[in-house]
C-alpha cells in the first residue's frame, strides 16, 4: 500500500529541488515502519513535471544509503505525485511512499478599487483585474442610477479579485446610505427651461415650453451620472458647467432617459407593437468620451 506523506505547493514557473533525505524534514509528521529504509528509495517518473531529472547525491555508510535528487526546472502549473518505492532487477517498479505536488501561478498584489458615490447615483470602476458585488450579488462595472423615496438607501459594495490578483491591503465591504431629502415629496420642475434641458428637448424635436423644463430636469439627472464618472474632471470649478464633449455626451443620454422615463421596454396593443429605448448606463460612443475625462485617483 502506497504511503500518501503529504504535499508541497510550489510556484508555477520555477525550478523545484529536493533530495530525498530531506523528505522526513519536510513532513515530519509521517512516521512510516522501517523509516531509515526510506531514504535508500528512487524516485520514478511517472507523473513527474516535464523535463525532471534525478540523479544520486552522497552516499551515507551510516544506513540512510543513496541520496535522491530530485530536480523539476520550470514547473508548468498543475498538479503532480512525486512517487518513490523499489525496482526489481527487471525494472519493476513498486511504489511505496509518495508526495502531492503543486504548482501554481503567483498572485500579483494589487490595490483594492474603490466605488464612486455620487448624490444620485455610484460608479463602479471597470478593470480586468477585478469584478464587483454590490449586495451579495455580481455586478457588472458602469454607473446605476439610485432612485431614493420617503426611506434611505442603503448598499454594500465589495470588489472581488480576479484569477492571478490578490488584494493587499485585504479589501473590505464598502457601505453607502443615500438619505431622503428633506423635501420628500420629490424633485420640482424647474421654473424655467434650463439651456442644458433645451437642447435636450431640441435632440428630441420637442418645442413647448414645458417639455423643455422637464428636459431640464433629466439633463441635470445625467449631468450629476457625468460629473460622478469623472469625478468632476471636465467640468469649472463649481461643477456645473461641462466640457462640450461631456455636454454631448449629457444630452444624448439626457434625451433616452426624458423620451422613457418610466423605463419600459416594450409595449403592445392588439398587433402593434414597440422596443423602446431605455437608458440603462452609457453607450460605448459616450463611454470613449467620458474615459477620456475620467479620473481613477482620489
Amino acid at each position: 500500500m502506497v504511503s500518501h506523506i503529504g504535499d508541497l505547493t510550489i510556484t508555477a514557473g520555477e525550478s523545484f529541488t529536493i533530495s530525498s533525505w530531506d523528505i522526513w524534514t519536510t513532513f515530519p509528521e509521517y512516521a512510516g515502519p522501517e523509516v531509515g529504509k526510506w531514504y535508500d528509495f528512487p524516485y520514478n517518473y511517472a507523473g513527474f513535471p516535464p523535463g525532471s531529472t534525478s540523479e544520486n547525491g552522497e552516499n551515507d555508510p551510516g544506513g540512510k544509503g543513496w541520496e535522491r535528487i530530485l530536480t523539476c526546472p520550470d514547473v508548468p502549473e498543475g498538479d503532480y505525485t512525486i512517487t518513490m518505492g523499489e525496482y526489481n532487477r527487471y525494472g519493476e517498479f513498486t511504489p511505496m511512499i509518495e508526495f502531492g505536488l503543486a504548482a501554481t501561478v503567483a498572485e500579483e498584489k494589487i490595490e483594492p478599487p474603490a466605488p464612486v458615490f455620487g448624490d444620485i447615483a455610484y460608479t463602479l470602476p471597470e478593470d480586468e483585474r477585478w469584478t464587483w458585488l454590490v449586495n451579495d450579488e455580481p455586478a457588472a462595472a458602469g454607473t446605476y442610477p439610485v432612485t431614493v423615496g420617503e426611506d434611505p438607501v442603503t448598499i454594500t459594495v465589495q470588489p472581488v479579485a480576479a484569477d492571478g490578483y490578490v488584494f493587499d491591503p485585504p479589501a473590505e465591504p464598502i457601505s453607502h446610505t443615500w438619505e431622503p431629502d428633506d423635501d420628500s415629496g420629490g424633485w420640482d420642475w424647474p421654473d424655467e427651461p434650463t439651456t442644458g434641458g433645451k437642447l435636450v428637448a431640441r435632440w428630441l424635436k420637442w418645442d413647448s415650453e414645458q417639455q423643455q423644463r422637464e428636459c431640464s430636469l433629466y439633463y441635470e439627472v445625467v449631468r450629476s451620472f457625468v460629473w460622478g464618472y469623472t469625478r468632476g474632471h471636465g467640468f469649472d470649478e463649481d461643477g456645473l458647467v461641462p466640457a462640450k464633449p461631456l455636454e454631448r455626451v449629457i444630452v444624448a443620454a439626457g434625451a433616452r432617459l426624458a423620451y422613457n422615463p418610466e423605463y419600459v421596454t416594450r409595449w403592445q396593443v392588439s398587433q402593434e407593437s414597440e422596443t423602446m429605448s431605455v437608458f440603462q448606463g452609457f453607450n460605448l460612443a459616450e463611454q470613449a468620451i467620458l474615459k477620456r475625462y475620467r479620473r481613477t485617483w482620489a
